[in-house]
């Protein structure tokens, strides 16, 4: 999962890889977000039988989104770019755009996610930070 793996690697001043040119783009949203919905979608009967996207359409590109980890742990990691074929082999090919849309759970529920991106991010720093103290204390 991206967004752990660039702030662990930022926290510990390593550099984030970000496979491709980086402009493809994402979406991330928070698991409270999600679950919400989800109560949401179990409180409308209507919904019953459907089939519903559930994120944020808050789209990032890749290379944008490592800079934002970077800058927002205050680290001096830089940034690596390789190539999906030495990553993943020749016959790889990734999605270039992957965002939700979220205008059917709307319309049927109301739903709407809470946490923008930004927020996301430091809730996912503020964790990565805990357990790198709590593994740094174990090891005495």
């Amino acid at each position: 999962m991206v967004l752990p793996r660039f702030v662990n690697n930022a926290l510990l001043g390593s550099r984030l890889s970000v496979y491709g040119d980086g402009t493809q783009s994402r979406s991330f949203g928070f698991v409270g977000d999600a679950v919400n919905a989800v109560i949401a979608l179990m409180e409308t009967p209507a919904a019953e039988g459907q089939v519903f996207n559930i994120g944020r359409p808050e789209e990032v590109q890749i290379r944008d989104l490592a800079q934002k980890v970077i800058d927002l742990t205050s680290s001096t990691s830089k940034i690596d770019f390789i190539s999906y074929a030495e990553a993943y082999g020749e016959s790889f090919e990734d999605i270039k755009w992957r965002v939700p849309d979220i205008s059917k759970i709307c319309r049927f529920t109301g739903w709407q996610p809470q946490v923008g991106l930004e927020d996301l991010l430091l809730k996912v720093i503020e964790y990565e930070k805990s357990v790198l103290l709590y593994a740094a204390a174990v090891a005495g």
